[in-house]
């Protein structure tokens, strides 16, 4: 999976496109080419080839970007003269992603010369190790397949008595007629 890269713009970007006037297209043509110059790690500097394929890119919005400031132009590239004040260049990305390469490959290194040891076991517990058991206990108490859930409840309740079960089904209508009642009635 490719890693995103997240970039800047600066604060006050919209009010000098205000000040500008320039449209919101003109905006997302900005945006667009500073996800570019970010994506391919081009410094802010957006090539004509590259630049042409930027959604919102005409001839009129690169003009009045360069006529406003916002944009310089060196030959046909464009020059996003803000970005590296605002965004790593493409030396420090790569000096810092070899950096996290060289330690990630550090720690694997160590951890793999230096395996951690297995759990000791010890001979006065269970001679099964204690995730199979915890399995075990999860199997048993886990409702049944078949439907029967009512076999779970009897293993490990005792059944109720009948005088129970008439005292939780007076319990039940007593709430059900409370509720068809309703909340002014049911204090009389």
């Amino acid at each position: 999976m490719r890693r995103v890269r997240y970039f800047a713009v600066a604060e006050d970007l919209p009010d000098r496109f205000l000040d500008a006037e320039l449209s919101a297209d003109a905006l997302a043509l900005h945006v667009a080419a500073s996800a570019v110059s970010s994506r391919a790690m081009l410094d802010g500097r957006v090539p004509p080839a590259r630049l042409r394929r930027v959604p919102y890119w005409t001839e009129e919005r690169q003009a009045a970007l360069v006529a406003a400031g916002i944009w310089q132009l060196d030959g046909e590239t464009a020059v996003l003269p803000d970005y590296l004040q605002l965004n790593r260049s493409r030396e420090e990305i790569e000096e810092r992603s070899e950096t996290y390469r060289k330690n990630a490959e550090a720690g694997w290194r160590a951890r793999l010369a230096n395996p951690p040891a297995p759990p000791e076991t010890s001979h006065e517990g269970p001679s099964r190790p204690v995730s199979v058991i915890a399995q075990q206990i999860a199997e048993q108490l886990a409702p049944r397949r078949n439907g029967h859930d009512d076999e779970l409840i009897g293993n490990i309740l005792p059944p109720p008595t009948v005088e129970q079960i008439r005292e939780a089904k007076a319990r039940a209508k007593a709430k059900r007629d409370a509720y068809r009642r309703g909340p002014e009635k049911s204090g009389e």
